[in-house]
C-alpha cells in the first residue's frame, strides 16, 4: 500500500503471480514429478535392451508391469462408476520399441485426469509421452 491508501498495481499482481504459481503447483506439480518415475523406467528397459538382457516384446512387457506401480488412474467399473485404480492404466500398445542400427528407443504414452480443485467434477486430461534413445549392444 502506498502513504495516500492506495494500492499498488504491481504488488498486487505479484501476489496474484505466488498464489497461481502455488494453485498449479498443487494441482499439476505431482503429475509432472511423477514423470520422472516413468523415465526412469523407459531408460532402465532401453538400457535392458541395448545390452542384450531383454527384447523388445519383453522390454513392453517390463514397462507395462513396472507402470503398474506408479500412480493411480480412473476406470468404469461394471456398475458404471468411476473408480480410482492403482498404476497408470498403460498397456502393451502404449509401449513402443524399436532397434536401428544398434540404437535402441522405447517410449510410453499416456494419459492422466487431473481433478481442478476449486470445482467439484471439472477435469483436465494432461498427456504424456517419456521417450528414450540408447545406443550399443
Amino acid at each position: 500500500m502506498r502513504a495516500g491508501g492506495r494500492i499498488n498495481i504491481l504488488g498486487l499482481l505479484t501476489i496474484f503471480g505466488i498464489a497461481a504459481a502455488i494453485f498449479w503447483g498443487v494441482t499439476f506439480g505431482p503429475f509432472y514429478l511423477e514423470r520422472f518415475d516413468v523415465q526412469d523406467v523407459v531408460t532402465t528397459a532401453a538400457n535392458l535392451v541395448a545390452t542384450g538382457q531383454l527384447s523388445e516384446e519383453q522390454a513392453k512387457d517390463w514397462v507395462v508391469n513396472k507402470l503398474e506401480y506408479i500412480g493411480t488412474h480412473y476406470e468404469t467399473n461394471d456398475d458404471g462408476v468411476e473408480v480410482e485404480k492403482g498404476g497408470l492404466g498403460v498397456t502393451a500398445e502404449d509401449v513402443s520399441a524399436s532397434t536401428d542400427s544398434g540404437s535402441t528407443t522405447i517410449a510410453v504414452r499416456y494419459s492422466r485426469v487431473v481433478l481442478l480443485r476449486p470445482t467439484k467434477d471439472r477435469t483436465v486430461e494432461q498427456f504424456f509421452v517419456s521417450k528414450t534413445q540408447k545406443v550399443g549392444r
